[in-house]
């Protein structure tokens, strides 16, 4: 029986991380009719209806399985995603706290928990619940995150700055890390430091596109504009049939004030992504739109 149900409850959770929802809950319903109230059944069951979005049979089931086992800690995590998603934050907290009642050191409810508090304003109990987590497992890279959106509420850009940096000493091949880091640097007008760690980036990451990508954009504010058009030109040997990469060149160019290479580069985008968004974001950019002023011949809009 137990085979059985394992073998069920196995196939239900390989459909579950494909999206197959209601053959994953088939799946569990065939292992609860063999093995009758199994929690961890129930609970994949539940949680599948929380990643449908049926909020009201996730809730009833966890519900159910807390009866069942009162301190089965996955179904106050359930439950309190459930909440939050719900806007409960009230509730949401409670399960979350249920949860660390039973398990201390879960740093992925840290971060829930602290995350529920920055949404409700409650910014210092948020930020010690980002800290504590980071204390328990500092490879635990969202406690991080939670804790430089902390600062940067704040205003503190900083000390922001000097989380991600943390983050990356303790996860130093991360290379999401770094790219939120930097895109962080960047949104701030902080592009010497969104130079430096694209730069370590891409030393431990030479094949990353986006890396190359972020980094010019970074090194064309601060007007190192060959540098820039180095890293986009790397950047397309990675990937020759992506349109953005063409635009960022272009305006690297113009702004170097080679208008054949940026009028050159432009069409290469354009013929890659013809559509009427894309030409509308360019006549409200001010580099592109005095482009396409100055070389009508050469770029025609399209038809709507």
């Amino acid at each position: 029986v137990n085979k059985k149900i394992n073998a069920l409850l196995f196939e239900g959770n390989r459909l579950q991380e494909q999206g197959l929802f209601d053959d994953a809950i088939l799946c569990y319903n065939k292992a609860l009719e063999v093995g009758g109230e199994n929690v961890e059944v129930m609970n994949e069951k539940a949680t599948t209806y929380l990643k449908m979005g049926d909020l009201d049979q996730a809730i009833s089931l966890y519900k159910q399985i807390i009866s069942i086992e009162e301190n089965f800690p996955r179904a106050y995590q359930g439950l309190g995603t459930a909440y939050a998603q719900l806007g409960d934050i009230p509730l949401a907290k409670r399960n979350c706290m249920k949860v660390l009642e039973l398990e201390p050191h879960n740093v992925q409810v840290h971060y829930d928990v602290g995350a529920l508090y920055l949404e409700e304003g409650s910014f210092e109990i948020a930020k010690s619940y980002f800290e504590s987590g980071i204390k328990i497992n500092q490879k635990f890279i969202k406690n991080y995150l939670g804790l430089a959106k902390y600062h940067e509420q704040q205003g503190s850009e900083k000390n922001a700055l000097n989380v991600y940096r943390e983050a990356i000493k303790h996860n130093p091949n991360q290379t999401f890390l770094y790219l939120t880091a930097g895109d962080f640097c960047l949104k701030h007008d902080l592009f010497s430091a969104a130079e430096a760690i694209f730069e370590k980036a891409i030393s431990i990451n030479e094949g990353h596109l986006h890396l190359y990508n972020r980094m010019g954009i970074a090194l064309r504010k601060q007007k190192k504009y060959d540098k820039a058009i180095e890293n986009y030109q790397k950047a397309l040997k990675i990937n020759s049939k992506e349109p953005n990469l063409y635009f960022n060149l272009s305006k690297a160019h113009y702004l170097k004030g080679d208008e054949h290479s940026a009028v050159s580069e432009l069409l290469r985008g354009f013929k890659l992504c013809p559509d009427l968004d894309n030409w509308l974001k360019f006549e409200e950019d001010t580099c592109f739109s005095k482009l396409i002023a100055k070389h009508p011949d050469k770029f025609k809009k399209p038809l709507m």
